[in-house]
């Protein structure tokens, strides 16, 4: 038990010092860091506790509440980070309600099981967490689909790393909830499950944390694309031609074909894929459309996205001049970089989602 306690509150304690001087480059940093500076105390509350004469009061009892928190500052944390325009507001205080009930619940809290207990150490420290980690889920999902609507090119922009991390906390708060609920039916073989839940919340501290610190670049890239393109449609409050499951019909279908139509002419026969910066509102211009009107038409006649469009497109004409002849003395990459592709990774991924084989696997059955 000791050797997890050090380890949880060394490991966040220099957390918190390297993460200090990256607030002024991203302001979503300081719910990154007020998520780490929770599990320090919560850290060392638990060891307060065991090891020294601690009475609990008002402190004690804010302490004790401070796991209700870790969900909140995640979602916090990735909406700023997501959307770097919009900053919290007076509605931001109605996510730490839960925190307030917590602190007040843990007055009544006593060694025995009780109702309160159960409400307080399963359902808000940890289903209330729970949940707002899913919500964060959600939010990343959101990000992506939208990304691959606006953009041919997401590898400055990709977050599959936070998806996996958040995903990682779900299950450490999944495993956190099945030990509290073996407390709660006093399994007896459940001893210092303090401590242990303390090495499950820092399991997810740890990795988001890292990123935190080394993937700052991510998000200016992130808020400089939202800033391109909300003049012409606000992200915050229009996710949403981008679901699957948009029901209401934008665009009747004889407009819609007439402008796919058009839509696949001008990037033919413009070569707007060439652009490997090319976004969607770039087309719309072409076309004289809103942004919003173009999205629908092209998810519901082509079934892609406009990053999946738009490759499509750079695979058919990489395709045609790795077969021209006159191209021989060039390298496959160099060929995928004057058809739009920003880097090997990309266009190997692209490709292989397109076609199902690898590059040189198609040039081998062209033989």
């Amino acid at each position: 038990m000791e050797i997890i306690l050090s380890m949880t509150l060394g490991i966040t304690l220099l957390l918190v010092i390297l993460l200090i001087p990256k607030l002024n480059q991203n302001s979503a940093t300081i719910y990154l860091l007020a998520l780490l500076i929770s599990m320090l105390c919560g850290t060392a509350y638990v060891i307060l506790l065991n090891y020294f004469k601690f009475s609990p009061n008002l402190f004690g009892h804010l302490l004790n509440s401070l796991p209700t928190l870790i969900g909140v500052f995640t979602y916090l944390y990735i909406k700023q980070s997501l959307l770097l325009t919009q900053r919290c507001n007076k509605k931001c205080l109605l996510h730490f309600i839960p925190f307030v009930l917590s602190i007040l619940f843990s007055y009544f809290e006593t060694n025995e099981l009780s109702l309160l207990s159960v409400i307080l150490n399963i359902g808000l420290k940890i289903i209330v967490s729970i949940v707002y980690l899913i919500i964060s889920l959600k939010i990343i999902q959101q990000h992506q689909v939208f990304s691959r609507n606006h953009f041919s090119n997401i590898d400055k922009i990709d977050l599959k790393w936070l998806y996996f991390i958040v995903k990682l906390g779900l299950i450490s708060f999944v495993f956190y909830l099945i030990i509290m609920l073996l407390w709660a039916f006093d399994v007896q073989f459940i001893q210092h499950i303090d401590a242990y839940s303390n090495l499950v919340v820092l399991v997810f501290i740890l990795p988001i944390s890292y990123y935190g610190l080394t993937a700052t670049s991510v998000f200016v890239q992130i808020s400089t694309a939202n800033l391109l393109i909300q003049p012409v449609q606000d992200i915050a409050n229009h996710p949403i031609v981008e679901t699957k499951n948009e029901l209401k019909e934008l665009v009747s279908p004889e407009k819609a074909e007439q402008i796919y139509k058009n839509l696949l002419f001008v990037i033919d026969s413009k070569k707007l894929y060439h652009n490997d910066n090319l976004m969607l509102e770039d087309v719309a211009k072409e076309l004289n459309l809103h942004s919003k009107y173009l999205s629908y038409v092209i998810n519901t006649k082509s079934g892609k996205t406009f990053f999946d469009l738009i490759n499509h497109f750079r695979i058919k004409e990489f395709n045609a001049q790795a077969l021209s002849p006159a191209n021989k003395h060039l390298t496959l990459l160099a060929i995928a970089f004057n058809c739009g592709f920003g880097s090997k990774s990309s266009f190997n991924r692209a490709y292989k989602n397109e076609m199902g084989i690898s590059p040189t696997e198609f040039l081998k059955t062209k033989g």
